[in-house]
């Protein structure tokens, strides 16, 4: 698990990748997979229609999987992330974050990936901590219809500027 980010890898101005075409519930979807050094550095992909907020929330989160690859996010960790997200438009097909992650599958599958099982243990741990209860605390501010100096029902604290209360003089603003 990353504790601290440390730096973020500059971009190489040549990479090379790979381009795989998923079906997913935005129809044909191109995902490009660029690798530096044989581990994947960056994602590109394509769905829909340009300036549908379907391609803006895809373009959205290949640019949040890319920067947290070059900061030193483990690529198991992302696709392992992604893996399971259903869309509500489809049951047959896959998501577009499913996507992304099936085509992340396949070009590890093919380059020969090696993923480390201590890897995916801490996936899984970290996968675990997203299901703890997180509480807020706030201040609620209680309002009442009734003066609390003589419990008049005719006091409206809700009123413009300061409330007065109409049966005993009552005003919080003295």
């Amino acid at each position: 698990m990353i504790d601290k980010i440390d730096s973020i890898e500059s971009r190489p101005s040549d990479l090379n990748g790979k381009t795989f075409k998923i079906e997913s519930a935005c129809g044909s979807m191109y995902v490009t997979i660029n690798l530096d050094n044989g581990d994947i550095f960056e994602i590109f992909a394509n769905s829909g229609k340009s300036g549908s907020c379907s391609a803006a929330m895809t373009d959205a989160l290949t640019k949040m999987i890319s920067i947290s690859l070059r900061a030193g996010v483990p690529a198991i960790e992302i696709l392992d992330r992604l893996d399971n997200i259903r869309c509500p438009k489809s049951n047959s097909h896959k998501s577009c974050p499913e996507a992304i992650a099936e085509a992340m599958r396949r070009l590890m599958r093919e380059e020969n990936m090696e993923v480390d099982e201590q890897e995916l243990e801490d996936a899984q741990i970290y996968d675990n901590n997203w299901e703890t209860e997180i509480t807020y605390e706030t201040t609620i501010t209680q309002t009442t219809d009734t003066c609390p100096e003589c419990d008049s029902p005719q006091y409206n604290p809700a009123s413009e500027g300061c409330a007065i209360c109409p049966a005993c003089g009552y005003s919080p603003c003295g």
